[in-house]
């Protein structure tokens, strides 16, 4: 019921231009499948990208993060009380990098994991030191997968809700061969604070974080308020019950409990996403 009543609410915010390898060490899977598709496919970055690449980050970024704040991201302007100062973070589904960018004034390392190549060549020009960008895409295995990276009406690559999802067959879309792993199996220290959205397959990133997340106890603040999920409620209860945490959304420019906001007046609600804090 909760999934059903977000999805106009979610529609909307697209609408109104939310926008939903190499790296720190060489992602190879998929290596000749990628750039085959670069040269013969559309998912190069079109004009406007390429031109943002030319502004220097402190002037893309925080106009960039202003907006996402207006549209379904408020919790890019409450980072520092969810995200532990000089802590390692992780961005998960990571798009252009404006959570990493973000995170990079708090954590002391941010681990940026990313699949689309196109959209990771962007971060890695555009990002600092302390930002690892990582061309893999997350989840509860360890592999090769099928990204699948929707287009707009002329053909174009989106840059918005590539998934490890198959789209519905009446959608047009391209897919590229890419590495597949869990956060579990690069033994991340001191992880102090998990951002994922990753288009639906959230829970899948989860389970593959499980020791992290049961060692460490980092702030989860994960995307379930959209029409990925069915049933964000049942995605919330699994999440704190396996984890011991409590779980809140944003409201009215505060946190406010996820179940009882959702239960009460989801449409009301501001933001795609649930933050999850240990008890």
């Amino acid at each position: 019921m909760a999934g059903a009543r977000l999805r106009g609410r979610y529609r909307k915010s697209l609408e109104a231009g939310l926008g939903c390898a190499f790296a720190c060490d060489h992602d190879k899977a998929g290596y000749n499948d990628v750039h085959r598709y670069m040269l013969q496919g559309p998912m190069g970055l079109g004009i406007e990208d390429r031109l943002k690449q030319l502004l220097p980050a402190r002037v893309y970024y925080p106009y960039k993060i202003a907006k996402l704040r207006r549209a379904g991201e408020p919790e890019l302007g409450i980072l520092r009380q969810l995200a532990p100062a000089d802590c390692v973070a992780i961005d998960v589904g990571a798009n252009r990098g404006c959570y990493s960018y973000a995170l990079s004034h708090i954590a002391r390392k941010v681990e940026a994991f990313e699949p689309h190549p196109a959209l990771a060549a962007f971060m890695r020009r555009k990002l600092g030191a302390n930002v690892c960008v990582h061309e893999v895409a997350l989840s509860n295995r360890a592999g090769v997968a099928e990204l699948h990276i929707p287009h707009d009406k002329s053909g174009a690559d989106t840059h918005l809700c590539s998934s490890l999802r198959k789209p519905d067959s009446s959608s047009s879309y391209s897919k590229i061969s890419v590495r597949l792993a869990t956060i579990d199996e690069f033994s991340f220290d001191d992880v102090g604070f998990i951002k994922i959205d990753v288009e639906g397959c959230d829970l899948d990133v989860i389970e593959g974080a499980q020791r992290t997340i049961a060692q460490l106890r980092p702030v989860l603040l994960v995307e379930l308020l959209t029409p990925a999920h069915d049933d964000p409620i049942a995605a919330i209860e699994k999440i704190s019950q396996s984890f011991n945490y409590d779980a809140r959304v944003m409201g009215n420019d505060r946190l406010v409990d996820a179940r009882s906001a959702l239960q009460r007046s989801p449409g009301a609600l501001r933001s795609f996403n649930v933050a999850f804090t240990p008890q």
